[in-house]
């Protein structure tokens, strides 16, 4: 016999003697509707019930000590998402009934009033058993080791609980599961290595718990994960490199740890990825331009943390990104005109960084109420909104007068890298043929033009053009000019160094490398207005 009424707008409460009226019942399912009062404890007569589904109603009180005593072919029983129970130690006592129900696959008592621990009886219920969920209940205690003699347990849910200690290494005997919720607990200690083993697993969800430590490597081996969420604990360590090694991902949270290093590189290859949240964490350096391969993102959040350099432009290629969120921490340069562009993007926060220059008008830049940008003291322009002061036409000019300027020196240094070499070269095979006669730098010239007639000696052609007469005027026009000179003054100085007659004098050329490479890096690391960049 079959009663199913499942999904309507049903209320009342059950007969009490429903279990003596209906002994035939097989299937009985009344879940979704809106019955109240306590399940009845005739049910327990109907001896035949193969599968009994009561969920989301408003069931309340205890459930019958001997539900299953006599449901030796009960395969499905879910109580889930109802008031049962009463926070107390024995409201569990009836799974002892269900160690009688050998072809049990299918046992939810989610989302009630369960309180105590879950008795060692559990380990002893069918070995047929596939799904587990026993999340959002007051729970307490540590799991128990014999859940994980499930071995055909594709789906385990303790989530929202108060369960405490670690979780056991036995997980890793769990080869067939699939979805893996421990969320929302006071789980402690590392993630046990033995997780490497749940091969199968798409959903591994172990997030506000206290567990430390580093991500186990052998996670690497769980390639199939789709929804991985390790945020709100206090990991710590590096963001594994291998993460692109997990293609089918699409949401990965990590955030609220102590996350420290880079983001991997390696992240391009998550084509699938919809959501990315870091944020909260120690990460530091630049932001992968390698993002702006994962063209599914629509929610991006690196908040919280210590990345430097400038926004990516190869944002632009997110074209279906919706949350962007990139804000406190060190980014500096200018906000790519690109971002307007993205014709999804519907909150996008840049406040608490060191950005310069002109903000956009158009796309999401148009609306404030979807963008943040306070903490940024460069910005100018922007909608009235805003109430940024004006841009002077030396920041509106900044894109191309910086790259007439930065582009000419970052040759420069190259090529005199080059030259420098050579001069070391013909030094040492002077020395082994007095014959040969080199032509050398007049070192003699420079040491005299250093270091305040050196800019008497350098072609302005090569460095930049005339620069405007509010340019001069301003300090940071000051700070750029000296930068320039700074960086100068140390190439000549490398030069004479290299272009010493005496060996013991001359520079060798390791050093000669790493002095160069410094000024490079000085160089890069000035703005076009004097605001120096935060750079590794």
């Amino acid at each position: 016999m079959e009663l199913v009424l499942v999904n309507n707008q049903l209320t009342g409460s059950l007969p009490q003697d429903v279990g003596l009226r209906l002994p035939n019942l097989i299937l009985f399912g009344i879940g979704v509707n809106q019955f109240w009062g306590p399940i009845p404890a005739s049910l327990s007569n109907a001896s035949r019930m193969e599968y009994l589904g009561l969920s989301d109603n408003n069931f309340s009180g205890e459930v019958p000590f001997d539900l299953g005593r006599k449901m030796k072919n009960l395969f499905y029983l879910n109580l889930g998402v109802n008031n049962l129970g009463s926070e107390d130690a024995s409201d569990l006592s009836f799974i002892d009934s269900l160690t009688n129900c050998s072809n049990l696959q299918t046992f939810d008592f989610a989302a009630n009033g369960f309180g105590g621990v879950l008795p060692t009886s559990i380990a002893n219920l069918s070995s047929l058993l596939n799904f587990l969920a026993a999340g959002r209940n007051q729970l307490v205690g540590s799991i128990p080791t014999g859940i994980f003699n499930f071995i055909n347990l594709d789906t385990l849910g303790l989530e929202g609980n108060l369960f405490s200690g670690v979780i056991p290494f036995e997980i890793g005997k769990l080869k067939n599961l699939q979805v893996l919720v421990f969320s929302g607990n006071k789980l402690l200690g590392p993630i046990p290595t033995s997780i490497g083993n749940l091969t199968q697993i798409f959903v591994l969800r172990l997030d506000e718990n206290n567990f430390n430590g580093t991500i186990p490597s052998s996670i690497e081996n769980i390639l199939g994960l789709q929804i991985l969420d390790l945020s709100y604990n206090f990991l710590t360590g590096p963001i594994p490199q291998t993460v692109g090694l997990f293609y089918s991902l699409t949401f990965m949270y990590l955030s609220y740890n102590s996350f420290m290093g880079t983001l991997p590189l390696g992240i391009e290859k998550l084509n699938n990825l919809q959501e990315l949240d870091v944020s909260e964490n120690k990460l530091s350096r630049h932001i992968p331009i390698t993002l702006g391969n994962c063209l599914k993102l629509e929610g991006l959040f690196l908040e919280g943390n210590m990345f430097q350099g400038s926004i990516p432009l190869t944002f632009r290629s997110l074209r279906g990104i919706e949350s962007l969120d990139l804000s406190r921490n060190n980014l500096s340069g200018q906000i790519p005109e690109d971002l307007a562009a993205l014709v999804f993007l519907k909150n996008l926060n840049l406040s608490f960084n060191n950005l310069a220059g002109e903000v956009p008008l158009k796309g999401v830049f148009g609306n404030w109420s979807k963008i943040s940008i306070v903490g940024n003291k460069g910005l100018c322009g922007g909608i009235p909104e805003m109430r940024l002061p004006a841009c002077p036409k030396s920041i509106k000019k900044g894109n191309r007068l910086g790259f007439k300027i930065i582009v000419p020196i970052a040759c420069i240094i190259p090529c005199l890298s080059l030259v420098l070499l050579l001069v070391v070269f013909l030094r040492k095979r002077e020395q082994k043929n007095k014959s040969l006669t080199l032509p050398v730098i007049g070192d003699d010239f420079l040491k005299v033009a250093l270091p305040e007639r050196v800019m008497e000696i350098v072609d302005p052609c090569m460095l930049l053009e005339e620069v405007t007469e509010a340019e001069k005027d301003t300090q940071n026009e000051r700070i750029r000019q000296a930068k320039i000179k700074e960086c100068l003054v140390s190439l000549m100085r490398i030069g004479i160094a290299c272009s010493e007659e005496s060996p013991s004098k001359r520079m060798n050329v390791k050093d000669m490398v790493i002095g160069l490479m410094t000024i490079k890096e000085v160089f890069l690391g000035v703005g076009i207005h004097g605001r120096r960049q935060m750079r590794m």
